[in-house]
């Protein structure tokens, strides 16, 4: 088995996506896969349905390493952060829990550390992880600095987005570009599951044709058409587009989409007030 960024690598169709059967399943730990959470579902799930708490305690142990991080010893640190997150059954590390505050950390002491070496950490860690988990803190790293003009490391993060169990990673790293709207869009075309959900959350409707795109494809997915539904409808204002005068066969799927997701009584959030239904016909 090759480190994940390199299955994920060699995995990448001529269309520039992942296949749909695509999964980091023999890279998960047992107790996951038990759980069967496919790519993106865990950290999707927590983020929309569960109050997260940091972990003080591990953000600390993580903090003291990078604080003690120089350019002779990020192999050996490296190593030191992977066993920090072997794999627990009985307190299993999860990134996106202590994430934000790792990266705050960081900031906040910048003037001790050396950001570059932070980053060729954090390019350690992309190559050589099978961590699942350590993987989403290297992505994470380059939030810390705009590096899209180092053509190759910024490769490396679009292709890790098109995996739904990065998306969320790489869209942070992605925001601090200069062109961040315009690799959001790219992505999003190509996803289909939380990950699409999680670029469409982000991208701004910034010209006509990012709008229609999202009347025609933005709510589509293999996940829960309800999670999109709702920021879809703001971001095309879908009143506006339901009074067009001409409406073809590809806009009107999409807001039928769109609808289905506003209106659906089991979906994950209660979309749209009752009394403001009337508006939309």
């Amino acid at each position: 088995m090759e480190p994940i960024f390199q299955y994920i690598d060699k995995n990448i169709q001529r269309n520039g996506k992942l296949g749909e059967d695509f999964s980091l399943d023999n890279y998960r730990t047992t107790d996951s896969k038990l759980l069967n959470f496919v790519d993106g579902a865990e950290d999707g799930i927590m983020l929309y349905h569960i109050d997260i708490e940091t972990d003080n305690t591990f953000v600390e142990k993580i903090m003291k390493k990078i604080i003690k991080l120089k350019e002779n010893n990020i192999s050996k640190v490296y190593q030191e952060i992977e066993k920090l997150y072997k794999p627990n059954k009985e307190k299993p590390i999860k990134t996106l829990q202590n994430i934000d505050d790792i990266l705050d950390n960081i900031r906040k002491n910048i003037k001790t550390l050396e950001i570059s070496t932070i980053l060729k950490l954090a390019i350690t860690i992309i190559m050589k992880t099978y961590n699942i988990e350590t993987m989403k803190l290297g992505i994470a790293l380059f939030g810390l600095a705009d590096i899209s003009q180092i053509e190759e490391i910024a490769e490396m993060i679009e292709k890790l987005a098109l995996c739904n169990e990065f998306t969320l990673y790489a869209i942070n790293a992605i925001m601090s570009w200069d062109n961040a709207n315009e690799v959001i869009f790219m992505l999003a075309k190509k996803g289909n599951g939380w990950g699409k959900i999680h670029l469409v959350n982000r991208l701004e409707a910034t010209n006509a044709n990012i709008r229609e795109w999202l009347i025609t494809d933005g709510c589509f997915n293999k996940i829960d058409f309800g999670y999109l539904a709702k920021t879809v409808a703001d971001k095309v204002d879908l009143i506006d587009v339901l009074h067009r005068d001409n409406i073809n066969k590809e806009q009107l799927k999409g807001i039928n989409n769109i609808m289905e997701g506003l209106l659906e009584e089991d979906g994950p959030f209660i979309a749209i007030e009752e009394e403001n239904t009337t508006e939309l016909f």
